[in-house]
């Protein structure tokens, strides 16, 4: 695993926040999964992913956010995305995933509207 991938967990009113810093690739989406399942399974079915520090997100890391969403909500809460890059939050408006995530943005931040 790239030494340059981390997850840390911060609790932010009701929800969970993972704040990711480096790449959601093939490398490392499955531990973003579990760091997401573990907080679920251990009570926090609201989680909130923070990509601030998150430049590339590749097909895998895609997977791993919507599996991460569809534990979430089999538990009663829902993911939100947070902190998107540009790159990235053009990649989930391609995909038509902007419709099924919250992302938490200024309106207008990506050039959306």
């Amino acid at each position: 695993m790239p030494r340059d991938f981390e997850t840390l967990v911060v609790h932010e009113h009701d929800a969970a926040v993972v704040w990711v810093k480096g790449e959601v690739d093939l490398a490392t989406s499955m531990r973003l999964e579990e760091c997401v399942i573990d907080l679920v399974n251990g009570g926090d079915a609201d989680v909130v992913i923070d990509l601030t520090e998150t430049a590339f997100i590749d097909a895998s890391g895609l997977g791993a956010l919507v599996k991460s969403l569809d534990r979430a909500r089999s538990h009663g809460g829902d993911l939100k995305l947070r902190g998107l890059r540009p790159q990235a939050f053009k990649v989930l408006k391609v995909t038509g995933l902007v419709k099924v995530f919250t992302i938490e943005r200024p309106l207008g931040a990506y050039g959306d509207r």
